[in-house]
């Protein structure tokens, strides 16, 4: 092997099938080339860094045949640097020296593993294979391999098994203690194979992919494509309203996507060829689109599609009941007219995903070994039809759902319909809804309801004694049955506590919508929600609110959804609606107010605005405030602006502030802003008091007026753990206030740290003003004031600050703590 060295470029030249150079750093700067000459497109080279810094690629590396860098720091790619081969893989795991020498490639976890982001291009030769694998990778730039395979890992292990026709197959053998993927940038192969996967520890945390940017493996010539996002059995997989999974152009293009939390807001693109996506949890948001021949909910779904549906209603219609049963195995069906929509092996679902109807008086009796997924309008008119539904028949862990476009109605006299084997009372009228629905039972909305009659609302459960202070539980179980509950409002209890459609809920709600003029709340009162004033324990799924909530001076515990909710779930479920308190009114987020016992929160979302007058705390775009004995939110967001144009204290994203718990897989995208003496600001969580903020982000811009201060891109105070997470967007506060008060101390991330921030960035613009003979100091482009651990983090921010402003830093402004392994570009 030889080295020649020029101006701006290394040569290295292999003579042998396989070598090995172990470098004690390898970067390359912007302009630089480092090229390796092999003797084939076979030929291997694998580069070793021993040092302890992270590779920085703002050039290019080239090389004719397979290169292989590893780096256990991690390796980042500038937006103008590449590396191109024949294949090519960068990892931060560890392979010995005879094992690569032998052909083993299997490769382990190090201690301290790094990780890598890509900015930049990482392309194969046609036919050539790039794979990344790190505990996390992050691309916004482009990952490519035509006719090959794209393989992008979250884990700390992996191994690689050459194939037959020079590819690498990628497999992980090692979990990582936090794995995730995201993509906002390209990863493409056309004609050939894109596989995304996870893996986490267990009890560690929820492994995670995350992708708003494109991924592609189009046909071409008899060349299908295949792409393969698997989040594993405990991972979450979310696509965002930006995402285009495509594998256009041929009959055997797959797609397929799957994790125990899946949430699809994207498009994926399969014409003529197939899509699966899959989850314990499934959900789907209004941008999402699927095109193809086939597409499966679950991979081993019973699927009721366009090929099947008209021969099962036709039997309905023609006289005949049917029921579809499915196995551990391959389904069966019965009745005039059967049809078989899955495959044997499969796993026992039973999806509806193309439009059933009938006007007889038959039943149709769907009953699955695990669970039933309706997606499609399924309308029984005749007066004494019926429809039975069975979940879990041998099997476990199934449910009824209804996704987007999915309902079931039963328009006729007396219909009946059941449940698991419980029969259930149907609601039609809005007086059915005002007076028949009783707090216990089994309820079921048998179609749309109009409240429009109704003028205010009553809350179910209602009290009038003691101002509602104490509501009736309702421990009964509403299924909505995907249909939307309209023209709701209270506007006429301004002096009672605990308004929604439900007051007190420990029971179930599920699988509807409530929209209208919203809650209007007095004066010092509490627990306000579209959908229930509080809970208390209870299970709410599925379920969407769009109208606005409203308090009045010093309200507290204001939710688009729920008010308060202190123990139970809420899955799968979204509020739209606007959230405003007068002042001092706190507690306030878009989805829930007040969240504590241990509640738990997945999979949903808020878009709707969180707002104040003055003397305004604990907002948050999602949930206001997370109590001491904790509550969980994962795979949620939030869209909406946060902010109040007095000052405000404790103002987040996402959440306003978590004094335990734990926020993962989430994001917040919104505008957070505060007037004078704003504090606690952060455009994921105001203040992290005491909860655990992981494989989070933030986006959106983060402002204070004059004398603002602790006010940070992610997170305005932290005093726990930050693990995995990033902002992008601007912070920005105004001049300092000359009376005393602290000012300053503004961070692209965080505006202090007082506990530890691992494996992060922050990207964005901080922008101070001046000090106006006060004091507006401790800016940094990472954290203002440190006081804690920052590790494995960077910023790449300008930051700007007034005349006068003092202890300002690329990545920390004031430093009393540990900065560990971390810079400022």
């Amino acid at each position: 092997m030889t080295f020649s060295a020029t101006a701006g470029k290394l040569t290295v030249t292999e003579t042998t099938r396989t070598a090995i150079i172990n470098w004690q750093g390898f970067s390359v700067a912007a302009g630089e080339v480092v090229q390796f000459v092999q003797p084939s497109a076979g030929a291997g080279i694998l580069n070793r860094v021993t040092g302890s810094s992270v590779s920085r690629i703002d050039g290019l590396v080239q090389a004719n045949g397979r290169l292989m860098l590893l780096n256990p720091n991690g390796t980042i790619i500038g937006a103008g640097g590449g590396i191109s081969a024949a294949s090519l893989l960068l990892t931060s795991s560890a392979l010995a020296d005879a094992d690569y020498l032998a052909g083993r490639y299997a490769f382990t976890g190090v201690p301290g593993q790094g990780n890598i982001v890509n900015h930049g291009r990482l392309e194969a030769a046609d036919g050539g294979s790039v794979v990344v694998s790190a505990p996390q990778v992050v691309n916004d730039g482009v990952i490519q391999a035509r006719l090959g395979t794209v393989a992008v890992g979250g884990a700390a292990g992996f191994t690689l098994d050459p194939t037959g026709d020079g590819l690498w197959t990628y497999q992980i053998s090692e979990p990582a203690a936090a794995a995730l993927v995201a993509n906002a940038g390209t990863i493409a192969a056309d004609g050939g194979k894109v596989l995304i996967s996870v893996r986490s520890l267990d009890g560690v945390m929820r492994d995670v992919i995350n992708t708003s940017g494109m991924i592609e493996a189009r046909s071409i010539a008899e060349h299908d494509g295949e792409i393969v996002l698997d989040g594993g059995n405990t991972g979450g997989v979310t696509l965002a309203s930006t995402s285009v999974i495509d594998a256009s152009g041929g009959t055997g293009a797959r797609i397929a996507v799957s994790g125990a939390v899946t949430h699809v807001d994207g498009s994926l693109l399969a014409p003529g060829g197939s899509v699966e996506t899959s989850g314990e949890t499934l959900t789907f948001g209004g941008q999402a689109a699927v095109k193809a021949s086939t597409w499966l909910l679950d991979p081993t779904d019973f699927v009721i599609d366009g090929t099947n549906n008209t021969t099962i209603q036709n039997s309905l219609n023609g006289g005949s009941n049917v029921t579809i049963q499915t196995t551990a195995g391959a389904p069966t069906v019965t009745g005039s007219g059967a049809a078989n929509g899955s495959s044997p092996g499969a796993n026992g679902d039973i999806v509806v995903s193309a439009a059933l109807s009938w006007s007889t008086n038959k039943t149709l009796t769907l009953d699955s070994y695990k669970g039933v997924q309706i997606n499609a309008a399924v309308t029984a008119s005749g007066n004494t039809a019926g429809i039975v539904i069975t979940t879990n028949d041998g099997g476990t862990g199934g449910q009824l759902l209804t996704g987007s476009g999915g309902k079931v109605t039963l328009s006729g006299t007396t219909p009946t319909l059941s449940i698991d084997s419980t029969s259930y009372t149907l609601l039609a009228t809005a007086n059915d809804l005002q007076n028949s629905l009783g707090t216990a039972g089994h309820y079921a909305l048998a179609n749309d309801i109009d409240l429009t009659s109704i003028g205010s609302f009553q809350p179910i459960g209602y009290n009038a004694a003691a101002a509602n202070a104490a509501p009736t539980a309702f421990s009964a179980t509403l299924e909505g049955l995907g249909h939307a509950v309209t023209n709701f409002k209270i506007t006429t209890l301004t002096t009672a506590n605990n308004l929604g459609m439900i007051s007190s809920l420990t029971g179930t709600l599920r699988d509807f919508t409530l929209s209208g003029a919203g809650v209007t709340a007095g004066t010092g009162l509490s627990n306000f929600g579209m959908v229930a004033g509080k809970a208390s324990g209870g299970t709410i799924t599925n379920v969407g609110a769009s109208g606005p909530v409203a308090g009045g001076s010093g309200s507290y515990q204001l939710g688009g959804l729920v008010g308060s909710q202190d123990g139970g779930t809420i899955a799968s479920s979204y509020a739209t609606g606007s959230v405003s308190g007068s002042s001092g009114s706190h507690n306030n987020g878009g989805l829930v107010g007040y969240l504590g016992g241990g509640a738990t929160i997945s999979a949903s979302y808020a878009t709707g605005s969180v707002s104040g007058s003055s003397g305004n705390y604990h907002l948050g775009g999602l949930v206001g405030y997370v109590f001491t004995n904790g509550g969980i939110i994962t795979d949620s967001h939030a869209t909406g602006s946060v902010g109040t144009p007095g000052g405000g204290n404790s103002l987040g994203g996402l959440v306003g502030q978590p004094d335990a718990g734990t926020i993962s897989a989430s994001y917040a995208t919104g505008t957070v802003t505060s007037g004078t003496k704003g504090y606690n600001l952060g455009g994921l969580v105001g203040s992290n008091a005491g909860g655990t903020v992981q494989a989070s982000f933030a986006t959106g811009s983060v402002s204070a007026g004059d004398g603002g201060t602790e006010v940070g891109g992610l997170v305005g105070f932290n005093t726990t753990v930050v693990l995995g997470s990033f902002a992008t967007g601007p912070v920005t506060i105004g001049d300092a206030i000359p009376n005393g008060t602290i000012n300053g101390r503004v961070g692209g991330l965080a505006g202090v740290n007082n506990g530890s921030i691992f494996q992060s960035y922050a990207t964005g613009p901080v922008t101070v003003g001046a000090s106006n003979g006060a004091t507006n100091d401790r800016i940094g482009g990472f954290v203002g004031r440190n006081a804690g651990t920052v590790s494995a983090s960077y910023a790449t921010g300008l930051v700007t600050s007034g005349s006068g402003t003092t202890n300002v830093g690329g990545l920390v402004g004031s430093n009393g703590g540990s900065v560990l392994a971390s810079y400022w570009d």
